[in-house]
This record gives C-alpha cells, sequence and structure tokens, in this order.
C-alpha cells in the first residue's frame, strides 16, 4: 500500500503518525486531504509555508485547524487579510494577536462588527 493510499485511509481507528516523515510534500498532501482533522492538525503543526497555511486558513473547515495554520504564519500581510476577512471571528482573532503594529490594529478595528473582537483589539491597543 502507498503511502498515500495510508495517509488517505477514511478508517477512523487508524492512526497516522504525521511525526514520522520530513516531506513536506506528503506533509501538504496531508493537510489538505485527509478526511480526518486531527491528523490535518497535526500535519498543519509542522508546516511553515506561509502561502500554503493561508490557503488552509481560507478553506479547511475545522476552525481548529485554521487556528493552527494562523499560529504558524509569520507574513504581516497575510495575518492582517486574516484579521479583517475571515468569517470566523475565533481565527480573526488569532491572527490579531500576532499583530503588533499600533496602525494596522487602528485600521482593523475600524471595520470590526463584533463586540468582542473590538474590545480585544482596544485592550491591545491599550498595552
Amino acid at each position: 500500500m502507498s503511502l498515500k493510499r495510508l495517509i488517505l485511509q477514511k478508517d477512523d481507528d487508524f492512526q497516522i503518525d504525521v511525526d514520522s516523515t520530513d516531506d513536506i510534500e506528503v506533509l501538504k498532501e496531508i493537510a489538505l486531504d485527509n478526511p480526518n482533522y486531527r491528523i490535518r492538525l497535526k500535519a498543519v503543526f509542522r508546516i511553515s509555508d506561509d502561502e500554503f497555511l493561508k490557503g488552509i486558513v481560507e478553506n479547511d473547515p475545522n476552525r481548529k485547524v485554521k487556528i493552527h495554520a494562523v499560529e504558524n504564519i509569520e507574513r504581516l500581510d497575510f495575518l492582517e487579510d486574516i484579521s479583517r476577512n475571515n468569517s470566523d471571528c475565533h481565527v480573526r482573532l488569532k491572527a490579531i494577536g500576532k499583530i503588533d503594529d499600533g496602525k494596522i490594529l487602528e485600521g482593523i478595528l475600524e471595520n470590526e462588527s463584533n463586540k468582542s473582537v473590538k474590545k480585544v483589539i482596544i485592550d491591545k491597543l491599550k498595552n
């Protein structure tokens, strides 16, 4: 059985050790294609490709996977875009938490409609 077939196997009892490979392309396939969000989450945790991770944030159906992807994104422009445009306030909050630029935070605050998110930004600007 090929590694890809093992990775994509849908048997929930079958545990895949994502840590057993250092092949970034295999990890990306897992992050994109595995039906088990826990396995996708483990793969995303080991990926540091900002463009790829931004795609995960935009397209993965699971909030936890999206949040883990945001944790590994370093590009400020990507974090700003996620903070402004992602539909999930928890994902936006994770991105906002990684932004230290006051002007960017003020710009995000101007267009934010969620009161909880606004409060977090205001508190962050005060500190």
